[in-house]
Formats: C-alpha cells, structure tokens, sequence
C-alpha cells in the first residue's frame, strides 16, 4: 500500500527468520526488485550479492549474476 519501509521491515525479517527457507529466497529477490523500481541500485546490488551468498544454486541465482553485471 506503498508503504516500502514496512515492506522492507516484513522482508527482512522474513529473511532473518527462515534464512534457509525458500521463502527467504523469494523475500531477497522481491526486496531488490523492489530496490530497483525505487531506484535504489546499492541497495538493490546488496541485495543481490546477498542472495547469491545465501542461495548460491537458488532459482534467483542466474538472475541476481546478470542484475550485478548490469549494474
């Protein structure tokens, strides 16, 4: 409902919550496409790396590689 500090809040701590979890994965991925369209590219690039740190041969893996190599 365009509240993005409490989106990034709940996605966090789904993060840190179930940091083994797929849902972890999903949570990392729409955070930074989240960070993209609010046009937040270093936090965005964080996050990325983040995902590939935690999720190395995830389903988001391939996409956060090209996203880093974009920016």
């Amino acid at each position: 409902m365009g509240d993005d500090g409490e989106y990034g809040k709940q996605m966090r701590r789904v993060i840190t919550e179930f940091p083994k979890e797929s849902w972890a994965e999903e949570a990392l991925n729409s955070l930074a496409t989240r960070q993209i369209v609010l046009g937040d590219l270093d936090q965005a690039d964080d996050t990325f790396r983040e995902l590939i740190d935690k999720f190395p041969g995830g389903k988001y893996a391939e996409r956060a590689s090209w996203k880093l190599g974009w920016f």
